[in-house]
């Protein structure tokens, strides 16, 4: 999945000033990851026809992304960070391989819902968990997790 996202893991392991810079860059990197599924999937979910198999494919992809960054932040930032977003993956690749055949819709609709309320809460305590970590004033922490979405 070619993402613009991937294009900034260069930029964690580029010179930084300080570490708590390169922290925060981490922080931010996470905190995009997270806005970027909850507009993609309120997106889908509320202007196109639910079909799981495209649901199971999106929600793979996002959690390769979350792998992938959970990896290259692992170094940079304390443990539950990357902790928390490799749980968010592995609960939305049980769900995108879960069961789907004679399921309702609403009862398809329950995993993934599942995993966009642990997003949304990962998301909220990312500002608990990097209060140890100086945000510059103007950073994006102030956007909440579905302020952009439709």
């Amino acid at each position: 999945m070619p993402d613009v996202l991937y294009s900034e893991f260069c930029n964690l392991w580029g010179p930084w000033k300080s570490d708590a810079d390169q922290a925060e860059f981490a922080i931010g990197l996470i905190r995009r990851a997270l806005l970027k599924f909850g507009m993609k999937w309120d997106l889908y979910k509320n202007h196109y026809d639910f079909d799981s198999a495209v649901a199971d494919e999106f929600f793979r992809n996002f959690a390769d992304l979350f792998i992938d960054i959970s990896v290259e932040v692992s170094e940079i930032l304390p443990v539950v960070f990357g902790s928390e977003l490799l749980k968010l993956s592995i609960l939305m690749v049980d769900v995108a391989n879960g069961p789907k055949s004679g399921l309702s819709k609403d009862e398809a609709l329950k995993g993934y819902y599942e995993c966009e309320s642990k997003a949304h809460e990962f998301y909220s305590k990312l500002i608990t968990l990097s209060e140890n970590v100086s945000l510059k004033l103007g950073d994006s922490s102030n956007v909440d997790f579905t302020a952009m979405t439709f």
